[in-house]
């Protein structure tokens, strides 16, 4: 039996507000991708402030979302994974579980500068629909903080402020 082209899974790796989720929802909308956001399915779960418990959840929905994405681009069809990747060893843990799966990884990096980032914030949190958490000035500070750059070559795309999907994805 002749198996089907393997998905690609995609890694959405930048800081908040840095036009991830926005830029998700437009490629899966113009080609087709399927989406998986761990803020997304805790927001649809969980109240939104989940005091301690927080990081033990985004863990447990992240684990979740990790097996259905590699279920996802095993039956061929590409993912979307908007988790933001702030830490370089999450990334790396998570490009070595998609490659012993045989399952390609891309990394796209979002950068935008942090004065236009704390206004798609404000702009968010005064829409906020119940699909993102709000984010206040100092949380994206703190945020910030814990975000680790990039090695040289780590991301395959650098997505920046006003791009479009560009032809090689998708």
């Amino acid at each position: 039996m002749e198996r089907k082209p393997t998905g690609t899974v995609y890694l959405l790796c930048g800081k908040t507000g840095s036009g991830k989720s926005t830029f998700a929802r437009t490629w899966q909308a113009e080609r087709g991708a399927a989406l998986l956001s761990a803020d997304e399915l805790m927001l649809a779960l969980f109240p939104e402030y989940l005091g301690e418990a927080h990081r033990a959840v985004w863990e447990r929905c992240r684990t979740y979302l990790l097996a259905r994405a590699e279920e996802i681009a095993l039956a061929g069809a590409d993912v979307l994974l908007d988790f933001g990747f702030w830490s370089a060893a999450e990334r790396a843990e998570t490009r070595a579980r998609f490659a012993e799966a045989g399952v390609p990884v891309k990394l796209l990096l979002f950068t935008a500068p942090a004065d236009l980032r704390a206004r798609r914030l404000a702009r968010r949190n005064a829409d906020a629909q119940g699909r993102e958490y709000r984010i206040g000035p100092a949380m994206q500070a703190l945020f910030d903080s814990r975000f680790e750059p990039l090695a040289e070559g780590e991301a395959d795309w650098v997505i920046r402020p006003g791009d479009k999907l560009p032809d090689c994805i998708g």
